[in-house]
């Protein structure tokens, strides 16, 4: 039986799924930096690569992936695999004979406990592990926008408003070798990122498909672990988390409530396999997706990653590359799209952690010409108490495009950037608690002001007051 603490989890987040599923609505600019095939732009979804490294995923039961997380706990609660505190789940006292010595009494028991771990072990039961979280934020843009759009935030998105951004619950399933995960989620955050799935009317006997369809679905995978000597190589098929950047989806664990421009400007997530294999402090992993955040592919080509990890107790780097057609279908030429990213964290002390990314792309067009972007964060935490986190971050965003090509990214500014200070509280286990200000510029006049139905200022300031509730 799951604990009462998990049951009550379950019951919160029944009654807020409602509410949320109500929020999801698709901002009215449909979101950053529309693509050139007419999409919302590329967008981060910065879970690390996947086994062991920055930001990085762990499959549910899978010992040959390290947690990777910084010593403060950063991943996010629903990329770890949660797991039930077994000293609470079906415990009773049995009373024991009174003529029988308690030493007796006790060694009984131990024998017991050993011969049932072991028939449970033998008969291979399904292991479950539920997760699940609630990301709810009020934010105060000085700007006071009268349509109440903080503009290329992403999820974080709403002025003057209290707002549930995120509602997500899950669980982790696993039965010997083989595993799955499954995470569903509804609020602002998902109809945000999922603005760049393709859409289709469908034809003769096939239904249509598009962002509304599959925005509640955060991922949903299944996985085997095969052996070589003395590997261990899990395979798994299914929607991923991007193994892009160092921050997560999730908030719980973050420095900071809203995430860099670097988060919102790469890929968010992919439709296909992966695997992976550990050699020493090294993860090696390949992929093949239907390219970026596509589940159903707009053309017949594929996109590709392979990545590189290193870890050991204080320190976490990835160099990752990502390569593709991501043109519709139709479209004259084979213009590849190229990414590489690298990133890190370290953490010298218990006192001090820092993390960094660094990012470059190119793709070609219809002609010679290429876009090309260049971008990077820096992130410092310090942590004077084991309930207090002050954190720091800046970003640059920059986008070059041909003349006369819509832009990749930002809604026509070649460049943007942000600087973000944040005093994270976490009282208890299971919650967060966040006071951020944030400073977005920008080349071009992308935020809103006042009564207007354009963008018409190049800067905005906000105020976010967050709560994270998380189950893990």
């Amino acid at each position: 039986m799951l604990s009462s603490r998990v049951w009550t989890w379950m019951l919160l987040l029944a009654i807020a799924s409602p509410a949320a599923a109500q929020s999801s609505e698709v901002e009215g600019r449909g979101g950053i930096g529309a693509s050139a095939d007419g999409g919302v732009g590329d967008a981060t979804g910065g879970e690390g690569a996947w086994g062991g490294e920055v930001g990085a995923t762990s499959s549910p039961s899978l010992p040959l992936t390290s947690d990777g997380a910084p010593a403060d706990g950063g991943d996010s609660a629903v990329e770890r695999s949660a797991s039930v505190d077994q000293a609470s789940v079906g415990t009773q006292e049995v009373a024991q004979p009174a003529d029988e010595p308690a030493e007796e009494a006790a060694d009984s028991s131990d024998d017991s406990s050993d011969d049932s771990s072991d028939d449970s072990s033998d008969e291979g039961g399904v292991e479950i592990s539920p997760f699940g979280m609630v990301e709810a934020f009020f934010l105060w843009s000085f700007r006071d926008p009268d349509n109440g759009i903080v503009a290329l935030r992403g999820f974080d998105n709403r002025h003057a408003s209290f707002t549930l951004a995120n509602v997500v619950f899950g669980a982790d399933l696993a039965y010997r070798d083989a595993y799955a995960r499954i995470a569903l989620q509804w609020g602002h955050t998902p109809a945000s990122y999922y603005g760049a799935e393709p859409a289709d009317l469908g034809g003769l006997g096939v239904g249509s498909t598009g962002p509304q369809l599959w925005q509640v679905i955060q991922e949903a995978y299944v996985g085997y672990r095969a052996r070589l000597g003395s590997y261990e190589i899990p395979v798994e098929a299914g929607v991923f988390l991007s193994p892009v950047g160092n921050e997560s989806l999730n908030i719980a664990g973050q420095w900071h409530f809203s995430r860099s421009n670097l988060f919102y400007g790469l890929p968010f997530y992919h439709s296909g396999a992966r695997s992976r294999v550990e050699v020493g402090a090294f993860t090696l992993g390949v992929g093949v997706f239907n390219g970026i955040n596509k589940i159903v592919d707009d053309n017949r080509n594929k996109s590709v990653i392979a990545h590189v990890g290193w870890g050991s107790e204080r320190a976490h780097a990835t160099l990752l590359y990502l390569g593709g057609h991501e043109q519709p279908h139709g479209t004259p030429g084979r213009a590849w799209r190229h990414l590489l990213d690298f990133a890190f964290d370290w953490t010298p002390t218990e006192l001090v952690s820092f993390r960094g990314q660094l990012d470059g792309g190119t793709e070609a067009t219809v002609g010679d010409e290429r876009y090309w972007w260049l971008a990077t964060a820096l992130d410092v935490e310090v942590r004077p108490a084991s309930w207090l986190g002050l954190a720091a971050r800046g970003d640059f965003f920059r986008d070059a495009s041909p003349d006369g090509a819509s832009p990749l990214y930002w809604a026509g500014a070649e460049w943007v950037s942000s600087v973000t200070t944040t005093a994270r509280f976490t009282p208890t286990q299971g919650l967060d608690l966040y006071l951020e200000y944030r400073h977005d510029h920008a080349e071009a006049e992308v935020f809103y002001e006042g009564d207007v139905t354009d963008p018409s200022v190049r800067s905005q300031d906000t105020i976010t007051i967050g709560v994270v509730g998380h189950l893990q």
